[in-house]
């Protein structure tokens, strides 16, 4: 992996695809175990950065399950707006369902507060949320990250696999850090 340019920015080598890939096998393994009775589970892929995750993810789940989509929007550039607006709600009933949030990254946990406030009232049987990466010092939420990948202990700005600055680097297949140079 080299360093590559998007914009102005330079972003160094942080993850690779091998090292994504063993890090969602075993996220898919404990969620199989844990779900292996579920009657209802409904993975709720939150766009755009997680449909990479998501893709990888579901392919790697053997209890039986179902995948919606939902949008929500809080940053622009490099920082939160430090407001989440809805861009896409949910187009399917999941009362009684099991239901797993994915998204590609949490830091504040003030979006997965928000997914819990606007998905709690539809009468889910449960609600987790699952991610490829943490930023778990950062995180300020009220709900338990369950299914964790990449616990990352610094604030480092990163792009690629689905994440993005100005929408440029989603597509890329290992994730990158904003080189300060």
């Amino acid at each position: 992996m080299d360093r590559i340019k998007l914009g102005e920015r330079y972003f160094s080598p942080y993850l690779s695809a091998a090292e994504i890939d063993s890090t969602i096998d075993a996220i898919a393994a404990r969620i199989n175990a844990d779900y292996a009775d579920s009657k209802s589970l409904l993975f709720l892929s939150v766009m755009n950065g997680a449909f990479m995750f998501t893709a990888d993810l579901v392919r790697k789940i053997t209890v039986p399950s179902t995948v919606s989509f939902i949008k929500v929007s809080s940053y622009e550039g490099l920082s939160s707006r430090g407001e989440i607006s809805m861009k896409l709600p949910l187009s399917c009933d999941i009362e009684g369902c099991d239901v797993i949030i994915l998204d590609e990254i949490v830091e504040t946990g003030l979006t997965v507060d928000y997914l819990f406030d606007y998905l709690e009232p539809r009468n889910p049987a449960s609600i987790a949320v699952s991610t490829l990466l943490y930023k778990k010092g950062m995180h300020k939420g009220r709900h338990e990250i369950k299914y964790p990948g990449i616990v990352m202990q610094e604030n480092l700005f990163v792009v690629g696999y689905g994440l993005d600055y100005d929408e440029k680097g989603r597509t890329l297949k290992d994730i990158y850090i904003l080189s300060e140079d």
